[in-house]
């Protein structure tokens, strides 16, 4: 993961490091581990620097991967974090907050009825991929007993500190969070998606 973390956040590996990761994966693992080498390429999660980055690009959208605008924009690695007595969702992965619950929380603080003008959406647009606001935080949200509720969905997956970040969310806002997903996922089942071969 560590590795794939490094390919996003720096626009790729060198060549070098690029080549000789490949060659220590057969190494270690054997050559049936090349597919997968080439299904996380293909997805744009591990390539080359040279290469033109298209992070995930099987699903479309933009292919400009902004990391640092990102986690500077959207606060994903806080200066000031406290684990002890946590006031921020960046507890949960021992001070970073994911973007996706930053995406959440950038949605119930701005109405996102004007995508132009409004903050959340122009941060939003730093992210790749496909987007569509279908209507305002304020009429999607419904009041259940005087809380609001909103639905959160999770197309590929959540991981369980996602969801713990949302019930730290929901305790902070008063905002009741319904998750729905397409399944719950780790480190090792996203990479085991990896193994067999994938459409480009």
């Amino acid at each position: 993961m560590c590795i794939r973390d490094r390919s996003l956040t720096l626009g790729g590996l060198s060549k070098d490091k690029y080549n000789l990761l490949g060659k220590e994966v057969v190494a270690r693992f054997g050559s049936e581990e090349i597919m997968r080498l080439i299904n996380l390429n293909k997805a744009g999660l591990l390539k080359k620097k040279s290469q033109e980055f298209s992070f995930l690009n099987i699903f479309g959208g933009s292919s400009e991967w902004q990391w640092w605008k990102i986690k500077e924009k959207f606060n994903l690695i806080p200066v000031q974090a406290n684990i002890e007595t946590p006031k921020d969702i960046d507890y949960t992965y021992s001070n970073y907050a994911p973007l996706s619950i930053r995406l959440v929380q950038s949605f119930l603080e701005s109405s996102w009825a004007d995508p132009d003008s409004n903050f959340g959406c122009l941060l939003v647009n730093l992210v790749p991929g496909e987007k569509l606001v279908l209507a305002s935080s304020e009429a999607l949200r419904r009041r259940a007993g005087g809380k609001s509720v909103v639905l959160v969905y999770f197309v590929g997956g959540v991981t369980y500190a996602e969801v713990s970040c949302l019930r730290f969310l929901s305790k902070q806002t008063g905002v009741e969070f319904i998750v729905a997903t397409t399944q719950f996922i780790n480190g090792n089942r996203m990479v085991d998606a990896f193994k067999d071969s994938i459409d480009s």
